[in-house]
């Protein structure tokens, strides 16, 4: 498994690992886990069942961050495939099935899956898993990611002398990206609408027109602002 990590992820895993490792080996003679040690305890009346207990918390307390590293690839493993299933309901209409299937597949390659679980492992939408993480290599992750995903508004801007310009989204691509915005909205805020996202992140996205104009239609965008404005 470790050729699925790039050589300095691994190599700080190891660090953190040979760290652990240490830490517990200076700690071990303080930890009750030898049965002499539960039966001296027994004898000054502490209970079996409960230097049981804190023997199970003991070890827990001394888990290392390598072990916790691991959880976070966990939750953000269970996440991205949560998320992967609400699009295919979102979209199990208007996408190919194919598409579905292959849908954020480069999420589970090396450039983007351990970036995504250090940022969102402990959750989309919540405080950053690694405060200490660099910008630029979330930025890399990012950018390798929706240049590979046409269902990313962002792959179809070109630039023209300096200036961004937007290409129409075919159709399937189009409603890959809604079933996408969709599928998220439901994975992280438990609701399908997406009715007030878009009228609040809209103006930072760079659409063609023809493509905006099909996304507001779908959404029913026009039809809610029109209604409130009446």
């Amino acid at each position: 498994m470790a050729h699925l990590f790039p050589r300095d992820v691994r190599a700080h895993l190891s660090r953190l690992w040979e760290a652990d490792e240490l830490r517990r080996s200076a700690s071990s003679a303080h930890l009750p886990f030898a049965a002499g040690a539960i039966h001296a305890q027994a004898q000054e009346g502490v209970g079996r069942a409960e230097v049981l207990g804190r023997r199970r918390s003991e070890r827990h307390d001394h888990v290392g961050p390598t072990c916790r590293s691991g959880l976070i690839y966990l939750r953000y493993l269970k996440s991205l495939l949560l998320h992967k299933w609400f699009v295919f309901l979102a979209g199990r209409k208007t996408v190919p099935l194919w598409r579905l299937l292959v849908h954020d597949f480069s999420k589970f390659m090396p450039q983007e899956f351990p970036v995504y679980a250090r940022r969102f492992g402990s959750g989309r939408g919540g405080k950053l898993t690694d405060k200490n993480a660099d910008p630029l290599v979330w930025w890399l992750a990012w950018n390798h990611h929706w240049h590979r995903n046409t269902h990313h508004w962002e792959y179809w801007i070109r630039f023209i002398k300096g200036e961004h310009e937007a290409i129409e989204m075919p159709k399937v691509s189009a409603d890959e990206m809604i079933a996408d915005w969709r599928g998220a909205s439901r994975a992280y805020t438990g609701s399908w609408d997406l009715t007030r996202w878009y009228g609040d992140t809209k103006d930072t996205m760079i659409l063609h027109p023809d493509t905006r104009t099909y996304v507001e239609s779908v959404l029913g965008f026009e039809n809610t602002s029109s209604t409130k404005e009446k």
